[in-house]
């Protein structure tokens, strides 16, 4: 499995956000939104989302760091067999 961070502007009407997916390490990025976690806001430039990071703790558990400041839309415990757990920070 790989984590892929990544970031989109869903138009006009909404602001930039950030976005996780888990997926299989031979797959490539579904065309859609993150599959685990989602968030806008926080401190940012206007050309991206909230400051998001990944870390594989162990092979079946990922580690989400994100602003404190984010409004967070999606965050999934586990996908598949990995667990992912949470932490806010100041970036």
């Amino acid at each position: 499995m790989r984590a892929i961070v990544f970031g989109r502007d869903c138009g006009a009407t909404t602001g930039f956000n950030t976005q996780v997916s888990v997926v299989p390490s031979s797959s490539k990025l579904p065309d859609d939104g993150g599959n685990i976690f989602v968030a806008d806001g926080g401190r940012r430039n206007d050309r991206s989302g909230p400051f998001v990071s990944v870390t594989w703790t162990t092979d079946s558990e990922l580690l989400v760091t994100y602003d404190k400041d984010a409004r967070v839309f999606h965050n999934e415990s586990s996908v598949g067999n990995v667990r992912v757990r949470y932490e806010t920070v100041v970036p």
